[in-house]
């Protein structure tokens, strides 16, 4: 498989990185496959670990007949680290047009958390939290309940990648080739025991990688390293893709290139190695993954979809502390918002009804009003503004917690059309599914909440009459606004840090 799916230099995008990273090691396993017949596969396939996946509920999105959802998640498992971390995760749906479309969800986009038991026994209530924390409060379960929540669409099958299996990979086909240029900036960073350091892209204490500039040899801890590193290179999060979309195209080139497939002692070395790489989730297999790598590969540039759902730094009015920095709050830090106008352009192509659910009905059901932003009163408000315009709702009293900072709707099955008639009166919220609420819709406002929409005002003739219900105003259109911030997937660079170094040579990397 080429290194670039659509043909010539990768767009910088983090949208890539996971697909990049299943799709090189399931190259390999296809090579094998050809080399040492199906049973290398079959024996590939019993050595792969696979994560538990609990109850999803039974208020999942339907399946699209002929469509496939793979949810791709990057892992960095490390101790003292207190358990698995989810760098990336990417929805790739494979359309039944043949079409392959990636959606990458930023890591620090807030949403909210489903209800979870952990690993002690201790049930959470639903809480506002940052999209990769799921994963590490209540894993893989927990993550694919909130992405189908949060897109409705169904994922079929999960895998993930751990950059700790690359350590292995390297030591079994004699180390990597790599070439790194000389970036001639280095930044000092506090590390985890308070003391500063110098970072550069060739010597870098906080992922203990030391190397270049020019064409060096890499393998074992050192290339754990090299694909972990973030500080001394441009753009931070967006250099390591880079790095690491780079340093799979070297291994790749050196699997292809140095007679590893031709040793049938270094293909089981492989094997294994990959194995310890990759994860599946219960009820997905080999097969299912080599799909996903063939139609990365025969698809064109044109049936190739790259997207990340569009999100923004908060603003002062969203419950930012810090608008320079993009911190949010003290408990979360920096944080990532979405407009649900944008969410529903990304993935309402490829979402589907939940089970039972009558998303075209909106007949009545009940609402609850809960404060979740510690301000007295605000809940008898907004049942009262509500009840002004015709919509009828309880209060519902406090929330498990009172540190919400958006207002979000959230809806159980079957109470989907009564939560889009809401969000009309309460555009900023956003809409969460959740099967706790067994067919009802419960509106929890947080601290940022200004009050409902305001209705429009009844349209003017240019003589000043009122115009006639359905007739359109003429005038100049007002300006468009700027676009979202991340709507065409390409990345930003962190604030604060030195401008965009230019763009490597192909077969370098900073």
């Amino acid at each position: 498989m080429p290194f670039d799916l659509r043909g010539g230099r990768p767009r910088p995008t983090v949208a890539r990185r996971l697909t990049v990273a299943v799709a090189a090691l399931t190259s390999v396993m296809i090579m094998m496959g050809a080399v040492g017949g199906w049973g290398a596969l079959t024996y590939f396939d019993a050595r792969t670990h696979r994560a538990a996946i609990g109850d999803l509920g039974a208020n999942r999105p339907a399946a699209r007949e002929g469509a496939k959802n793979f949810l791709l998640v990057g892992t960095d498992d490390r101790p003292g680290l207190g358990g698995m971390r989810s760098d990336t995760t990417i929805l790739a749906h494979l359309g039944e047009d043949g079409k392959v479309t990636l959606i990458s969800f930023p890591r620090d986009t807030l949403v909210v958390m489903p209800a979870y038991t952990d690993s002690a026994g201790k049930i959470h209530p639903p809480s506002e939290e940052k999209f990769n924390s799921a994963i590490a409060n209540g894993g893989v379960t927990l993550l694919i309940k909130m992405v189908e929540a949060l897109t409705r669409v169904r994922i079929d099958h999960y895998i993930s990648v751990n950059l700790a299996g690359f350590k292995a990979i390297t030591e079994v086909i004699g180390g990597v080739d790599v070439c790194i240029l000389e970036r001639n900036v280095s930044e000092r960073v506090k590390n985890d025991e308070g003391k500063y350091v110098t970072s550069s892209n060739t010597n870098d204490p906080m992922s203990g990688f030391r190397g270049g500039p020019g064409h060096i040899q890499i393998s074992g801890d050192q290339a754990l390293a090299f694909v972990r590193q973030r500080y001394g290179l441009p753009g931070y999060d967006i250099g390591r893709t880079k790095r690491q979309q780079y340093f799979l195209s070297r291994i790749l080139a050196k699997v292809r290139e140095d007679g590893v497939l031709t040793s049938p002692t270094r293909v089981s070395g492989l094997l294994s190695a990959v194995g310890n790489a990759l994860t599946y989730g219960e009820g997905t297999r080999t097969t299912d993954v080599t799909q996903l790598a063939s139609r990365l590969q025969g698809v064109s540039s044109g049936s190739l979809g790259l997207q990340t759902l569009p999100t923004h730094a908060p603003t002062k009015a969203e419950g930012a502390t810090d608008e320079a920095n993009g911190e949010f709050t003290k408990r979360l830090g920096a944080a990532q918002l979405y407009n649900q106008s944008d969410l529903d352009a990304v993935f309402g192509p490829f979402a589907g009804a939940g089970e039972g659910d009558d998303a075209a009905g909106g007949g009545d059901v009940p609402i609850s009003v809960l404060n979740g932003s510690g301000t007295a009163g605000v809940v008898v408000k907004v049942v009262r503004d509500l009840g002004a315009r015709g919509i009828s709702a309880d209060n519902g009293g406090n929330a498990a917690y009172n540190n919400y900072k958006a207002t979000w709707i959230r809806y159980g099955a079957g109470a989907e059309a009564t939560a889009r008639k809401l969000l009309a009166q309460i555009p900023a919220a956003r809409l969460m599914a959740d099967d706790d609420l067994a067919g009802g819709v419960q509106v929890i406002v947080g601290s940022t909440y200004k009050g409902l929409a305001d209705l429009p005002a009844p349209a003017q003739a240019p003589g000043g009459q009122a115009l006639a219900a359905g007739t359109a105003a003429t005038g100049p259109a007002s300006p468009a606004g700027p676009p979202a911030s991340g709507s065409s997937g390409a990345a930003t660079q962190p604030t604060g840090s030195a401008p965009p170094a230019p763009e490597p040579p192909a077969d370098c990397v900073y």
